[in-house]
């Protein structure tokens, strides 16, 4: 009787396993150095909720020209663009622009050159200076679209969800082997 409530407890586990291995989602953040999410708060002083997706349309070539016209301005080589998005509006509303959007970036410091290039409607680029304060990042929007952030400092990000999956794909793999021996066990 042990063994095969052992043998029920081990099945048990591997499906509990493989459950959390197949429903594991990316992470909500995007792969870059922007977050998901942003807040917007308009002219008026209204709050909106913002999705930083990646872009339909736009490529890093699509702001080529402006990084250029950047590095010239600031004198600065060493910038470069370190994350594309957009930013859409995740519910009902009808902001008025500018607005001040608000978002989450990873690798980035106040210490850095940052800048956004944003893309209006009507395909004119125009340069924004955020503010920083820890990982919040502040900028004042014409309106909602495609943009890049552009810094002179090299980021890289971490990719938690990818930890954790491999930790639970371990795990499951530990609990097969187990349905596998304690089945040889049981019924040999």
């Amino acid at each position: 009787m042990k063994k095969v409530f052992a043998f029920l407890l081990t099945v048990v586990m591997v499906v509990t396993a493989t459950a959390m291995v197949v429903s594991a989602r990316p992470s909500p953040e995007r792969k870059g150095i922007i977050a998901a999410s942003a807040t917007a708060i308009d002219i008026d002083g209204s709050s909106y909720s913002i999705d930083v997706v990646e872009p339909v349309n736009a490529t890093p070539a699509t702001f080529e020209s402006a990084v250029k016209d950047l590095i010239k301005k600031t004198k600065n080589k060493n910038l470069k663009i370190v994350d594309i998005a957009e930013a859409v509006l995740s519910g009902a509303g009808n902001p008025t622009f500018p607005a001040t959007l608000s978002f989450k970036v990873s690798g980035i410091s106040s210490s850095n050159n940052n800048y956004i290039l944003f893309k209006k409607a009507d395909g004119t680029i125009v340069t924004i200076k955020p503010t920083l304060k820890g990982d919040t990042m502040t900028a004042e929007f014409p309106e909602l679209g495609e943009f890049v952030l552009v810094s002179d400092k090299k980021v890289e990000t971490s990719h938690k969800t990818g930890t954790q999956t491999a930790s639970v794909a371990a795990l499951l793999l530990i609990s097969a082997l187990a349905v596998a021996y304690s089945a040889k066990k049981i019924f040999a």
